[in-house]
This record gives C-alpha cells, sequence and structure tokens, in this order.
C-alpha cells in the first residue's frame, strides 16, 4: 500500500486524500494554516451565515453526490431559499441586485451608462487571437471591465473560489467561449 502526501488541506487537497484513501492508499495531508478548508469558511455574524470564498456548489455532479453520501454529510447541506433568488453586489458601499431581465438591466444603478452602451457593442468586438485566455481577459474583451468587476469577478469567487484572472474561459466557462468561436458573439449566440 503506497503512501502519499497532500500538500494543503483546502477543498482540492481534502478531496485528493478522500479519493486516495479510498483506493487505499495511506495519507498525510500537510496543512500550513491552523484549519482546513482552504479558502472555504463559514461564520455566523449577527444572525446571518456568512460564506468566505465558494458560497455555493453546483449540483448534479455524481462525483460530489457520491462523496457526500459517504461522508454522511446530506443532513448539513444549507438550500437557499426563494428570498436568495436575488443576488446583490456591493459597488460604492451599497449594496445592489444584479439585474435578471433587459429591463432591469437598463435601469440598474450597478452599471453606468458607459459599460451598458459597452455591452452594446459585444457583437461587434473581434473573436481572440489564442486559443484559451483567462475569464478576466475574455470578459474585458467581450464585455468591458464594470461587467468583469461588478459580475463576473464576483461569481467566479462565489462559485470557484478564485480570481477570474487565473481561469481559464475554456474550462471554466466553455460554453462562452464555444459561442464566441461559433457566432463571433455572446449576444448572437445566445439568441440562436
Amino acid at each position: 500500500m503506497p503512501t502519499v502526501g497532500v500538500i494543503g488541506a483546502g477543498i482540492a487537497g481534502l478531496a485528493a486524500a478522500y479519493q486516495l484513501d479510498q483506493e487505499g492508499a495511506s495519507v498525510q495531508v500537510f496543512e500550513a494554516s491552523d484549519r482546513v478548508g482552504g479558502a472555504i469558511r463559514s461564520e455566523r455574524t449577527d444572525g446571518f451565515l456568512v460564506e468566505h470564498g465558494p458560497n455555493s456548489v453546483r449540483a448534479g455532479s455524481a462525483a460530489l453526490e457520491m462523496i457526500i453520501d459517504d461522508l454522511g454529510l446530506n443532513d448539513e447541506r444549507i438550500w437557499a431559499n426563494d428570498t436568495a433568488d436575488t443576488r446583490y453586489v456591493v459597488r460604492d458601499g451599497e449594496p445592489t441586485p444584479l439585474p435578471r431581465s433587459v429591463g432591469s438591466f437598463l435601469t440598474t444603478d450597478l452599471f453606468s451608462t458607459r459599460a451598458k452602451l459597452r455591452l452594446l457593442a459585444e457583437p461587434f468586438v473581434g473573436r481572440r487571437d489564442t486559443f484559451d485566455e483567462s475569464v478576466a481577459d475574455f470578459t474585458r474583451r467581450r464585455l468591458g471591465r464594470e461587467v468583469l468587476d461588478y459580475a463576473i469577478a464576483p461569481f467566479v469567487g462565489g462559485v470557484f473560489a478564485g480570481s477570474p484572472e487565473d481561469l481559464s474561459v475554456e474550462h471554466a466557462f466553455h460554453r462562452l467561449a464555444a459561442l464566441e468561436d461559433k457566432y463571433g458573439s455572446l449576444f448572437l449566440g445566445a439568441i440562436r
């Protein structure tokens, strides 16, 4: 039976250690901090649950469901309720709802008039000249800096617990990259 060292007790390190253990390896996890979880951390503040790092996981992953079942964590799940349908982003110190329709996009204070006009120009933006680019570079090029700062970056932080500068658009948002490849535009691809 092999002995394997796993560096880091974040979610990736813990998942790797779990998988190795399931396959019969002797596993030792090494973590520099005094807690496990890496970027994932929850705390209660003034009666609210505050998530640091990712705040959700994508449902439907058979591998994730298996791990949750194996570890007996089903009763620990916290499901979003209907009031969580509205997502907020802080801009200029104020929580501002993310627009959920064309109408709310046109009237939102989240994006400036300039950013809204920039989005209308998206179909005229040229295609990328490299196979892959970061989510941040893709968003800045196609949608503009404000959309990156106030929509994509909070989403990426909440789902991936990472920075859009460090994520590959081909891997994290393959469907968006494919729309650009096939139609030359996210908007034109979305309406076809």
